[in-house]
């Protein structure tokens, strides 16, 4: 992961740094608008600098947004933005489908070893049946052969190396650039995302801006 430390502006980067919003800020985000500049997260934030306390309201705006999660019940209290990241896979890496030829002894363990895999290493950041086949892990789980999930191959690498510690004979099979429905047809992706993500919550986008509200 590469984490990008020059996306937000100076006096918003000031207050999230100073001791003053360690201790006693807080940041909180109070509305989503899709609008023709893009998706706005509306925030506001405290700071209280010992005289009391400076409340300010912000946006976000996050240009092509492609995808994003929300979860206001896990809202963090500092913006991470990232150029490289496994949740950019989905939009820069090739697409491949992951095959089973044998089923394992014990579909149980399997089962578990991809649930830690994305509480460990992917952070539940995803759903964790995103890319799985038909969307249900514990069927997957206990096929005897074909199809167990597909997308991009640097997430199913992850998945792979499960599958061949528990016997299951796993292999991959086609490859292509990732595509976006564009006009009336698929095109290969062309752009550079990048990624905000807060707390739990995460925009993709290709370009973020924030706006302090007079």
């Amino acid at each position: 992961m590469n984490e990008l430390h020059n996306i937000l502006p100076p006096e918003l980067n000031k207050a999230f740094e100073s001791l003053d919003f360690e201790e006693n800020g807080d940041l909180t985000v109070y509305g989503i608008n899709f609008t023709s500049r893009g998706t706005e997260l509306n925030f506001t934030l405290k700071v209280d600098f010992g005289k009391g306390s400076e409340m300010q309201e912000w946006k976000m705006i996050v240009e092509n947004c492609v995808d994003l999660k929300i979860d206001f019940d896990n809202i963090g209290e500092y913006f991470h933005f990232y150029d490289e990241h496994f949740l950019l896979y989905e939009f820069e890496d090739e697409n491949v489908e992951l095959y089973i030829k044998n089923n394992t002894e014990n579909s149980e363990k399997l089962l578990s070893e991809i649930y830690q895999l994305h509480l460990n290493t992917f952070d539940n950041l995803f759903n964790l049946e995103k890319f799985i086949n038909g969307e249900n892990l514990n069927k997957v789980c206990k096929a005897n052969n074909g199809l167990f999930a597909r997308g991009p191959k640097k997430i199913l690498d992850f998945y792979f190396k499960i599958l061949d510690n528990n016997q299951t004979n796993p292999y991959f099979y086609g490859s292509h650039r990732p595509k976006k429905w564009i006009g009336n047809k698929w095109e290969e992706i062309q752009e550079k995302y990048q990624l905000a993500i807060l707390g739990k919550n995460y925009f993709i986008g290709t370009k973020f801006e924030f706006e302090k509200a007079t």
